[in-house]
């Protein structure tokens, strides 16, 4: 029931608030998955994916073993928010694989990381993270990096062989920095 005084039209009931909170704690009784839920609330606030879903495997827990329906709907938003948040990264390292394929790869592989152990991800995580190994601007990209690492290691070795006279040597260490 609600008490609205004369004049009042379609503002909320101040003068009520305690029997409305008296109400909704009988409605939504205090329990463990209060608790809980605001576990999980903290970890989406730090963005800790891996905390947020051990919280929301508590709650559901606790759920399970005093089920309250009327509950079930906030455990579905807190899903969907570790959901969203456990999926950002991606997105994110999805959007550099054009400017920087390597920074990419780095970011989808952190993001993999922060989301393992979560069932819920799982082979959408492994997916991604094969899709991003394969794209073809990692790869050359990749590629890249290991000749350019290669030719670091054998610049001195060939400076070195020219310095003593062994042009054939320095020469062939030559070919294979520039290839």
């Amino acid at each position: 029931t609600a008490e609205i005084g004369p004049g009042a039209g379609n503002e909320f009931p101040v003068g009520s608030l305690s029997k409305i909170a008296t109400w909704l704690d009988e409605v939504w009784p205090p329990g463990g998955y209060r608790q809980r839920a605001a576990a999980v609330e903290k970890a989406l606030a730090e963005k800790d994916v891996a905390a947020g879903f051990a919280a929301l495997k508590d709650l559901r827990d606790d759920l399970r073993k005093s089920p309250y329906p009327a509950y079930d709907w906030r455990y579905g938003e807190l899903e969907k928010a570790l959901l969203e948040l456990a999926r950002a990264p991606f997105e994110s390292a999805k959007k550099l694989l054009d400017a920087d394929p390597i920074a990419a790869l780095e970011e989808t592989e952190t993001a993999a990381k922060a989301a393992k152990g979560v069932a819920a991800l799982e082979k959408e995580v492994a997916a991604r993270l094969a899709a991003v190994r394969k794209d073809p601007r990692v790869v050359g990209a990749l590629k890249q990096r290991d000749a350019e690492a290669a030719a670091r290691k054998l610049l001195p070795k060939a400076e070195e062989a020219e310095g003593k006279g062994d042009l054939a040597l320095a020469l062939s260490l030559f070919q294979k920095i520039v290839a």
